[in-house]
């Protein structure tokens, strides 16, 4: 049977579990590997579209609530606190390239790339124009997070025009097994630049990480990190230093050890929210590695390279202490994983709700 040119009729599946059965039907019936691989890929690596969208939307909404609290400090010279939270969150979309708004729009134009292209190689993504979303780039991609000079915005912006002329020319609806071999090895490392400018600038950006080797924000405590490591920082003094000041203050009154602890239920609530957000920033920056590594292994398959390992290919896959992709769990200024970091507040609101109960003991049991 010979290949159908025309796959007009393949676009019409929509779901990724379809993905494998349409490519297979659009290419004739073979068992080509490379094109099982590539269908398998496209389709996993496409759930990349369901995550970000959160992180960029909460990358300002991250810096309005650190407004919130910076508006509070007592080194800001406005005396007025209503004048103090318009100027802190005035930031968040003023400033430049820098600006949290101005970040998260540069990383949802690179993260659309991808997406696209990732679609694209399963034959279910529209033809685009990427002329505005390229010359937005050319402005703002120095903003980011993480990246280290202009040598690294040069790269990032020509890997954008790689991904966008290989969508534009070779991944049209009329192409063919051979044409996706092409995209594939044209496109690997682009892929790469783009995928580790996305994941530098969402793990030192939005997390507030710490480079596991010397280097990017290596130095920096979470005083003076970006993100959620700043609201993180933030949070802890709003809620810990007027419960710290309660316990300092004697003689103990009756309802003292109630307030703190509701104090305190409240601070466990909202760094319960913060968690939960770093978890999904962790799960996206595994799937971001996962899906530059996996398309480096693609290629190898499709150049027959069976020499030559993904980690030595792709510098993204090895080890962050090596200078691959930070996937690393780590929060706070600590070493513990999230798990660990969550054990640790269960233990000590435990110890809290302990020292309640016999304060509660001391003051309204009569014996």
């Amino acid at each position: 049977m010979k290949p159908i040119r025309n796959i007009s009729l393949c676009l019409q599946w929509k779901h990724s579990s379809l993905i494998v059965a349409s490519i297979f039907l659009c290419t004739g019936c073979q068992t080509d590997e490379i094109l099982k691989a590539t269908a398998k890929y496209a389709s996993d690596s496409a759930k990349i579209s369901e995550v970000y969208p959160a992180i960029t939307n909460d990358f300002v909404e991250s810096c309005k609530r650190r407004a919130t609290f910076e508006a509070l400090g007592e080194s800001i010279k406005e005396p007025r606190v209503a004048d103090r939270f318009y100027n802190e969150r005035k930031r968040c979309f003023e400033g430049g390239v820098q600006s949290s708004s101005s970040i998260a729009d540069t990383l949802n134009i690179i993260n659309k790339l991808i997406v696209d292209y990732l679609k694209s190689l399963a034959g279910v993504a529209e033809a685009n124009d990427y002329t505005d979303e390229i010359g937005k780039l050319a402005k703002s991609i120095s903003g980011l997070p993480g990246m280290s000079d202009s040598q690294q915005a040069k790269d990032t912006l020509e890997a954008s025009n790689t991904i966008a002329s290989v969508l534009a020319n070779q991944l049209t609806k009329s192409y063919r097994a051979s044409t996706i071999r092409e995209a594939v090895v044209k496109s690997d490392r682009a892929l790469a630049v783009l995928t580790y400018s996305l994941s530098s600038a969402t793990y030192y950006g939005y997390l507030g990480g710490v480079s596991p080797a010397p280097g990017v924000n290596s130095s920096l405590g979470a005083d003076n990190r970006p993100g959620l490591a700043r609201e993180n920082s933030l949070l802890n003094n709003y809620y810990g230093a007027p419960i710290d000041a309660s316990q300092l203050h004697l003689p103990r009154q009756p309802l003292q050890g109630f307030i703190e602890v509701s104090i305190y239920d409240k601070w466990i609530e909202e760094q319960g929210k913060l968690d939960a957000k770093r978890a999904v920033a962790h799960k996206y920056l595994r799937l971001l590695k996962d899906i530059t590594c996996d398309h480096t292994a693609l290629r190898l398959l499709i150049e027959k390279n069976t020499t030559t390992s993904v980690d030595d290919a792709n510098q993204n896959c090895k080890e962050p202490s090596k200078g691959g992709l930070n996937v690393n769990r780590r929060l706070g200024e600590g070493t513990a994983t999230l798990e660990d970091q969550l054990v640790l507040k269960l233990n000590s609101y435990h110890s809290r709700i302990e020292k309640l109960s016999l304060e509660y003991n001391n003051a309204f049991i009569v014996e």
